[in-house]
């Protein structure tokens, strides 16, 4: 069976794959340092233990998702978005399939997003710490063979709607 890490588990993302992979996949669910998961990793520590799960696909859903937490720790954020991103990056073996999940946010005038949504030729735009950190963490992700990023909206309306 193959392997799947899935950061950030304990979120709304991470903890929907978790479920929805488990069934298919061997799923290692890692969340953080506060987590309930029996794996937690603290994304602003050395991160040469994912390397140890060897695993085929690695998602990464682990961010500060709060625009307005962002913006009120600037360092953190970078940190914890792009920094992470990075070593992650760093660490996983090429052969890993890396998932890299961003937001609608990067996007420019993502508040009037067109009905048929965003595509991945749709101008980008640092209107926040939030989204700035975000993209230039899918430029990282996509410097690297074997690697996407998908980008959901952050606003669940936009989901439903």
């Amino acid at each position: 069976m193959q392997k799947v890490i899935i950061t950030g588990a304990s979120g709304l993302v991470g903890a929907r794959l978790c479920h929805d992979l488990k069934k298919d996949f061997e799923v290692i669910a890692i969340g953080g340092p506060n987590s309930s998961l029996p794996i937690k990793i603290d994304l602003k520590q050395n991160l040469d233990v994912l390397s140890q799960y060897n695993p085929d696909y690695f998602i990464h859903c682990a961010a500060i998702a709060s625009p307005e937490s962002c913006e009120e720790n600037k360092e953190l954020a970078s940190i914890i978005n792009l920094e992470a991103t990075k070593r992650i990056c760093q660490e996983i073996p090429e052969k890993c399939k890396l998932i890299f999940i961003s937001t609608d946010l990067v996007f420019e005038n993502y508040e009037l997003a067109p009905k048929s949504g965003f595509s991945e030729k749709d101008k980008t735009s640092f209107h926040s710490h939030y989204s700035y950190t975000k993209t230039e963490a899918e430029k990282i992700v996509l410097r690297r063979d074997n690697s996407i990023v998908i980008r959901i909206p952050l606003s669940l309306d936009l989901l439903i709607n």
